[in-house]
């Protein structure tokens, strides 16, 4: 077998080794949701995104300012860790720390009057949002530094074909904004590279009229190129659903929720798992008003919240970014690991952002499935599954503390090792921290990992893949001819 042949094999192995990996992780995130829109001041409120059984867990509320016709939209700059909210009838966004939950400043919107969805291009600092029930798109460029936006070209660039934006997704992995309009059943898709003009053509378009129902909040899980929209008040069309579609295969399906006058209101996915978070309520009168938890085949995984208040926008950071007070992290030695090493985990907390002591503080480590406990150090007890910290009390200010948890591997090479802990206090909610790490070695004279780990600037599964197939191609191109050119270090 040739050079070229050999690489694109291992590639191959390499990118299913490395998807194997990121869609079993329940990564360190929170979920953050406006959950009541009537309420004034509004409460924001955050859950710790857990493994099953428990998939969702309060942490805190944090209060911002009632304005206009109330708090509907929702996004994360995961650079600076800022989330932004957006008002009906107002152009005024509101800070919001989704590391501390701290409420910051708020920002304004130029040009925009009504603003409706939001979301944030990672890679081009920009914000995009949209005027409810227009077709006028607000291209931002954002300054996290001094919490500004300015208004690219000075005015907004108008959606073409579409009538009554609400909720709009992006995919940033094929530059794509879906724009959900209260008006259709169509959900049209545009090219964010060409926002520079105006009007923007369409790029192309998504028929959920199999469905029966008009489009307000939409999500988009890229990883898995499939679409989820609802709809929050059947005067705008709603019919209780919530519609996946799935852009690959054009298979549309939906869940119907069975409490009358009870609608899918917002809509997020988390791209690790591929599981599916929505509001539910009624833009008029009535609904549950609670958060509900799918997987990506529809399939109720957790509807046992209760009543939030008036529930609507909902954002999942692509990063690992969650409330975490006690700055509480873990991370592993070496990745990959050999099957038969040891492998050492670290877990660290402080208090150095907090005025006051916490108590009662406790650490729990779920022993990973394919490893036998070692050794730990600090105040620890074990059981057969788990290693607990009992830490008492931290003191205001306190600098950080590390313990460690040592296992051997005995699972077999190709498998991944998944380790979830989390820490507790009266004072401070969970927080939970998940670390992967993949059971193998070198390759061909690469050293490959699969760390879970996210992170403000990490790298995620996507980048990860693309990184991978990147060198694939480079190698190609200077293996091509004679197959005899090699990528040094790489074969």
């Amino acid at each position: 077998m040739n050079r070229l042949r050999k690489l694109f094999k291992f590639t191959a192995c390499a990118v299913l080794a490395f998807a194997s990996v990121y869609t079993s992780v329940v990564p360190a995130k929170s979920l953050y949701v406006i959950a009541n829109i009537n309420a004034n001041p509004t409460p924001l409120r955050t859950y710790d995104i857990q493994p099953a059984p428990a998939y969702l867990v309060f942490q805190a509320t944090a209060n911002v300012p009632s304005l206009a016709g109330g708090a509907v939209g929702l996004a994360l700059d995961e650079s600076s860790e800022k989330l932004f909210v957006t008002y009906e009838g107002s152009n005024t966004m509101q800070l919001v720390d989704a590391r501390t939950f701290t409420v910051l400043s708020t920002t304004t919107a130029p040009g925009a009057t009504n603003l409706a969805g939001i979301v944030v291009d990672q890679g081009k600092s920009k914000v995009y949002t949209v005027d409810r029930n227009t077709n006028n798109l607000y291209v931002y460029s954002w300054v996290a530094a001094t919490d500004t936006l300015t208004l690219d070209g000075g005015a907004p660039v108008a959606l073409s074909n579409t009538a009554q934006a609400h909720g709009i997704a992006l995919d940033e992995i094929r530059g794509r904004l879906y724009v959900g309009d209260a008006n259709s059943m169509i959900v049209r898709y545009y090219d964010t590279s060409t926002f520079g003009a105006s009007p923007v053509a369409e790029a192309g378009s998504i028929d959920l009229s199999a469905e029966g129902q008009t489009v307000q909040g939409i999500a988009i899980d890229s990883i898995r190129n499939i679409l989820y929209t609802g709809n929050a008040w059947s005067g705008s069309g709603s019919v209780q659903k919530l519609v996946k579609y799935d852009i690959g295969s054009g298979a549309i399906s939906s869940y119907t929720l069975p409490t009358s006058g009870d609608n899918i209101v917002g809509v997020a996915v988390d791209e690790d798992t591929g599981n599916v978070y929505t509001t539910t309520g009624n833009q008029a009168v009535g609904g549950t008003d609670t958060l509900i938890v799918f997987d990506s085949n529809l399939n109720i995984l957790k509807n046992d919240i209760g009543d939030i208040g008036d529930p609507t926008g909902l954002v999942i950071p692509r990063a690992n970014i969650s409330f975490n007070p006690l700055n509480f992290s873990k991370t592993d030695d070496v990745d990959p690991v050999t099957s038969g090493d040891d492998l050492t985990y670290t877990l660290c907390y402080d208090n150095v952002g907090n005025v006051s002591a916490v108590n009662n503080v406790l650490i729990t480590d779920d022993i990973p499935a394919g490893t036998t406990f070692v050794s730990a150090t600090g105040p620890f007890s074990t059981t057969p599954t788990t290693v607990t910290w009992s830490v008492g009390t931290v003191a205001a200010g306190a600098a950080q503390v590390c313990y460690n948890m040592v296992v051997n591997v005995t699972a077999a090479t190709g498998t991944t090792l998944l380790n979830a802990a989390t820490i507790d206090s009266d004072e401070t909610p969970p927080t939970t921290q998940t670390e992967s790490t993949a059971v193998g070695g070198t390759v061909a004279g690469v050293f490959f990992t699969g760390d879970g780990d996210g992170g403000t600037g990490s790298t995620g599964p996507v980048e990860l893949l693309l990184a991978l197939l990147g060198l694939v191609l480079l190698a190609a191109r200077r293996l091509g001819g004679s197959g005899e050119r090699v990528l040094p270090g790489v074969l």
